[in-house]
């Protein structure tokens, strides 16, 4: 189509005793011709997130690298997500980086379910971000390989800097 253009921003900051997304449908993504993914804030400052059933999604278009969808709560305070019917995207376009996921204080939830970072289907070469997902502080990165298999892995020990040994 020719049209460029990245996705806007969603942004959910609240001070009360519970931010509570059930059936939340929060958007940030490109729909047509190129772009970047847009950033979903969603900031808890004095209390707890729970998502029972909810869809987040920052994904880019062509040459458009994923977006980034950040949930975040105060230090005490956990951030629940209970349901199959969950979904976090931040996909990058056909030719393009993945994105970033970051949730801090998560409790246990099907990560591999419910997020999905990755970047484009026809990105082959390895030093193309292929996305990242932190939870609880601990970020692994989605690094692309060189072989024909495996054509990925997750790196959660040296994430952004990876080394030819971690591959094998």
């Amino acid at each position: 189509n020719g049209i460029n253009a990245n996705a806007g921003n969603v942004n959910i900051v609240s001070s009360l005793a519970q931010i509570l997304l059930d059936q939340a449908s929060l958007d940030a993504s490109v729909t047509t011709g190129s772009g970047k993914g847009g950033k979903i804030t969603v900031t808890a400052n004095n209390s707890s997130v729970t998502v029972p059933s909810a869809t987040f999604h920052a994904d880019g278009l062509d040459t458009g690298a994923g977006g980034e969808i950040r949930i975040s709560v105060a230090a005490a305070q956990p951030v629940v997500m209970t349901s199959p019917n969950l979904a976090i995207t931040a996909v990058g376009g056909v030719n393009a980086p993945g994105g970033i996921v970051v949730v801090s204080n998560n409790g246990t939830f099907l990560v591999n379910k419910v997020i999905k970072v990755t970047s484009g289907v026809f990105v082959t070469d390895p030093a193309v971000f292929g996305g990242s997902i932190s939870l609880n502080g601990e970020t692994c990165q989605k690094t692309l390989t060189s072989y024909s298999w495996p054509t990925n892995y997750w790196n959660c020990v040296n994430p952004g800097s990876a080394t030819s040994t971690e591959e094998i």
